[in-house]
C-alpha cells in the first residue's frame, strides 16, 4: 500500500514500492544502506506523514549509514519483520 503523503524511501524490505500505513517493524527507511528500521516514533512522527525536512537520514547523501539516534531501541526490535504478519 502506498501512501501520497509517506517518505519516498520508507517501504518493506523489497524497497519502497510498498509500505505498511502504520509504524511497523516491516518498514525499512531505503534512504541508507544497508535500509534500516526508523524508531517506531520517528516513524510516526515523520516518515509516514512526509515530513523529511527535518530528518537527518534524509537530509544526508543517499547510500549513507543510518542516524544512530533515529535507530529504534533494542526493545523496540521484537522480530526480523518477514513480511507477512498475521494477526492470530
Amino acid at each position: 500500500m502506498l501512501i501520497a503523503s509517506a517518505n519516498p524511501y520508507l517501504g518493506m524490505r523489497d524497497g519502497p514500492s510498498a509500505l505498511y500505513s502504520f509504524p511497523s517493524e516491516g518498514n525499512l527507511c531505503h534512504r541508507c544502506r544497508p535500509p534500516v528500521m526508523p524508531a517506531l516514533a520517528q516513524h510516526a512522527a515523520c516518515c509516514l506523514k512526509g515530513d523529511q525536512k527535518d530528518c537527518a537520514v534524509y537530509l544526508q547523501a543517499e547510500g549513507k549509514a543510518f542516524s544512530r539516534e533515529l535507530a529504534p531501541a533494542k526493545d523496540e526490535v521484537l522480530h526480523q519483520p518477514c513480511g507477512l504478519c498475521w494477526g492470530w
